[in-house]
């Protein structure tokens, strides 16, 4: 009987484990898939046109895509391996552009103005490239999903030194509504979101904190009603 009951529980823990990851899953899946659907179609809709080179940058967006949900897998089934395992040297400029390549051609990414400031001496950190990417997506499509379609939508990206040149700093501003003083203390708490319903599943902030503290950083959200809202990561 003890047996049994100590079978039951193995059996409800992973069932538990399994509902805790299908919508990470989901929701980590669902960006890249929206980019191989998105320009598979444009690159449908460029052949029958005959505009086949619009057609081949079209094409060109997919793979990388592909490459990125393979990348997840492979962290999903290397668990076990230390977090430091695929740590190289970056530079963040690189990995910003590189993240935001692909969702300005798709969305509400491509009608917004977006404000670059760069550091033009940035040193390089230590950090997984694909994890980093995952940071920087949430954030931007975050920003971007909190503007709406209205008019006026600008999207700030800075990379700045820190002046003792220790740290560097990533922020990721926009010009929505802002958050709510009782909506602050809340938004890094798993399945806690702002959205509707159907549209967030509450797990792209706990990710990306996640991912920031196994990279030995900082995330903190300045936010004004009626403003605007600026992630920082250091």
């Amino acid at each position: 009987e003890h047996e049994r009951m100590e079978t039951q529980l193995l059996y409800a823990d992973r069932l538990s484990l399994l509902g805790q990851l299908a919508p990470r899953i989901a929701h980590e899946f669902k960006t890249p898939l929206q980019v191989i659907t998105g320009h598979a179609g444009l690159a449908e809709e460029w052949l029958k046109d005959g505009k086949v080179r619009e057609a081949r940058d079209s094409l060109g967006h997919i793979c990388p895509a592909a490459d990125r949900m393979l990348g997840l897998v492979h962290q999903m089934t290397d668990l076990g391996k230390p977090s430091d395992a695929r740590q190289t040297e970056l530079d963040l400029r690189v990995e910003v552009e590189r993240t935001l390549e692909p969702l300005q051609e798709l969305g509400a990414v491509k009608y917004c103005q977006i404000v670059r400031d760069y550091d033009a001496d940035l040193p390089n950190i230590r950090g997984d490239s694909e994890q980093v990417e995952q940071v920087y997506r949430n954030l931007i499509v975050n920003a971007v999903q909190a503007m709406g379609q209205g008019r006026g939508r600008t999207l700030t990206l800075s990379l700045q030194t820190s002046e003792d040149g220790c740290w560097v700093e990533t922020v990721v501003g926009d010009s929505g509504p802002g958050i709510p003083d009782e909506d602050l203390e809340q938004i890094f708490h798993p399945f806690f979101t702002t959205k509707s319903e159907g549209e967030g599943t509450g797990l792209g902030l706990p990710i990306v904190k996640t991912i920031v503290d196994r990279h030995s950083g900082k995330i903190s959200v300045n936010s004004i009603e009626g403003e605007g809202t600026q992630f920082s990561v250091t």
